[in-house]
């Protein structure tokens, strides 16, 4: 049953799984495809700024990323996505990915290009980040999981 399943084709002919440098690679190419439009646009600060007198729409925001991103992964269909070994039995390792890569580069973007303010501002600092993550998500997983990857 196993061997069937690798071979068996899917919409694009391959079956992915786990998380590479080579996948990381493509994530991050594809976050910052998506996030650089949000390092220099203005009104990711406004709309950080507004998440930050409004917790319960910064988690919404985190939440709805999180959900965009295993919809793309794991229900599009774009490509064929398996979990396997995950992480603790239940954290799947592609998607832990692509979230990192997405998080951690528009942390270090938005930092290093001035655009928060962490000594100043921390929780509004964050959540420009949250801002700039939701797009570099999406461009994550896509990058990472499109057809020639």
């Amino acid at each position: 049953r196993e061997m069937v399943l690798r071979v068996q084709r899917r919409p694009f002919g391959r079956v992915l799984s786990g998380f590479d440098r080579a996948d990381a690679a493509e994530a991050l190419l594809g976050s910052l495809l998506f996030g650089i439009p949000m390092f220099v646009e203005g009104g990711t600060g406004e709309v950080g700024t507004f998440l930050a007198t409004t917790p319960f729409f910064f988690l919404g925001t985190l939440a709805f990323a999180l959900l965009t991103v295993v919809g793309i992964l794991y229900v599009a269909d774009i490509q064929d996505v398996r979990v396997r070994n995950p992480i603790l039995g239940v954290i799947p390792r592609k998607l832990l990915g692509v979230v990192a890569v997405a998080a951690v580069t528009a942390a270090v973007m938005m930092t290093a290009w001035g655009r928060v303010d962490w000594a100043a501002e921390p929780w509004v600092a964050t959540c420009d980040v949250a801002v700039a993550f939701f797009p570099m998500a999406i461009g994550s997983a896509l990058g990472d999981i499109l057809p020639g990857s």
